[in-house]
């Protein structure tokens, strides 16, 4: 069939499979960094073992292999939106933390989960942060109580 005979419709349904499957490579890129770490996080503090009722026996330990480590992205900055359905953080690396922004934020990385997801993400971030502050100390989040200033 040439492109006289083929119909507007069947071109603009082969236009937005073309688009879905970049905007899917995308996010596969995006989200196996993340995918990675929270598998790690999860399966270091055991996030994913539920004891049996009434029996007091130590719970497995899961041993993640890695075959090869995604590349590393660093993120001082998040962005949070979502739908019904899903929840995206778009991540970006900005040098006007703690001050009205100047320029606009360019936003680098997008990760889109389920809601479901996300909760097991925000135990498995809580787990980790309650455990640093425990070693370490408090974190403040408020830049400008952290700055010392004479």
């Amino acid at each position: 069939m040439s492109d006289e005979q083929t119909p507007p419709d069947l071109i603009s349904r082969i236009e937005r499979l073309e688009k879905a499957n970049r905007v899917w490579k995308t996010l596969t890129l995006c989200l196996a960094p993340l995918l990675v770490v929270f598998g790690s996080i999860a399966a270091y503090f055991g996030l994913f073992v539920q004891p049996a009722q009434g029996q007091n026996q130590p719970a497995p330990q899961f041993q993640t292999k890695v075959d090869s480590l995604p590349s590393a992205y660093y993120f001082n900055f998040v962005r949070v939106t979502g739908t019904p359905e899903e929840l995206m953080l778009d991540l970006a690396l900005s040098n006007q933390i703690g001050e009205v922004a100047k320029e606009p934020i360019k936003f680098e990385q997008r990760v889109v989960m389920n809601f479901y997801t996300a909760k097991r993400l925000l135990g498995a971030l809580q787990l980790a942060i309650q455990r640093h502050e425990e070693a370490y100390g408090v974190l403040e989040i408020d830049v400008m109580k952290r700055a010392k200033r004479p």
